[in-house]
């Protein structure tokens, strides 16, 4: 992603691997275990997780910065576009 934002120059290079799973840049959340983090807020790192996988979220998220860079997403949803969303 420096390419994209113009951290460094594009010049010569070219795109060889799009589209390969192995090639993700997965972000993640977690929620802590009561049990080794006492005191940790359980009940809002619950909602932030059940925010960032939800259908609207992950939907926004697939669209966001395509205007900007020319189409392509800075995120990819959980899931692939037109599948059953997990429950």
């Amino acid at each position: 992603m420096p390419v994209l934002f113009e951290k460094i120059e594009l010049g010569s290079m070219k795109i060889m691997v799009e589209g390969d799973p192995l090639m993700r840049r997965p972000y993640v959340v977690m929620e802590a275990n009561p049990k080794r983090i006492p005191g940790a807020n359980m009940k809002g790192a619950k909602m932030l997780a059940d925010f960032l996988l939800s259908e609207e979220i992950q939907k926004f998220l697939s669209k966001f910065g395509t205007k900007e860079y020319g189409g392509m997403p800075l995120f990819y949803p959980v899931w692939p576009e037109g599948s059953e969303i997990p429950s």
